[in-house]
């Protein structure tokens, strides 16, 4: 449920793109994201304190990282040229 609101929150809000057949895209993407924030939480959390405190180190990082990644993978015009967004 999550990934549905998050896939129209950022490919409206964000990208303008809501096209169904990026979808497979953003959940790779998102996928890919989850485990690497879960990998450096467990691995940051002894280091700073806790898990609260690893999210802080990391959630401006991820969230620039995410964003770059969709942007870069997920969101893309197509490789012949800009894409109408109307369509």
């Amino acid at each position: 449920m999550g990934m549905i609101f998050n896939f129209f929150s950022t490919g409206g809000l964000v990208f303008s793109n809501l096209k169904l057949a990026i979808v497979p895209r953003f959940i790779s993407c998102y996928a890919v994201m989850f485990f690497l924030y879960w990998f450096l939480i467990r691995g940051l959390a002894p280091i700073v304190g806790g898990r609260l405190g690893a999210m802080l180190v990391i959630v401006a990082p991820m969230s620039l990282a995410t964003y770059f990644l969709q942007a870069r993978f997920v969101f893309r015009a197509p490789r012949g040229g800009v894409e109408d967004l109307a369509t």
